[in-house]
């Protein structure tokens, strides 16, 4: 059993340049690739309450058959987010694949 490809989205993929005055390495992109994905989940937003700050953290997951790394970038439908944190390859009998935490946050 395979799955279907039923979306393209593109994906930036963090590139370590250069340090800042710090030592940290500075963000660059390579990018876009495009990458299909078997689905899109919009997730949820919350707005938490924080004085001064008027914010929205939206939190949707890809499925897909492509790794992506942490620090990597994904837009979706016209919308730019960045991959929340590792994510475990995982496998059944049939399909391998990895389901992708997304977070933007507006605001």
């Amino acid at each position: 059993m395979t799955r279907i490809i039923t979306e393209t989205v593109k994906l930036y993929r963090f590139e370590a340049g250069s340090e800042d005055a710090y030592g940290n390495p500075s963000e660059g992109y390579a990018g876009p690739f495009d990458v299909g994905i078997w689905r899109f989940s919009p997730g949820t937003s919350t707005d938490p309450i924080l004085a001064g700050h008027d914010r929205t953290i939206t939190q949707p997951v890809i499925y897909g058959p492509t790794a992506m790394g942490p620090r990597d970038r994904v837009e979706v439908r016209g919308l730019v987010y960045e991959v929340d944190g590792d994510h475990p390859e995982w496998v059944n009998d049939t399909v391998r694949g990895y389901e992708i935490p997304l977070r933007r946050v507006d605001g």
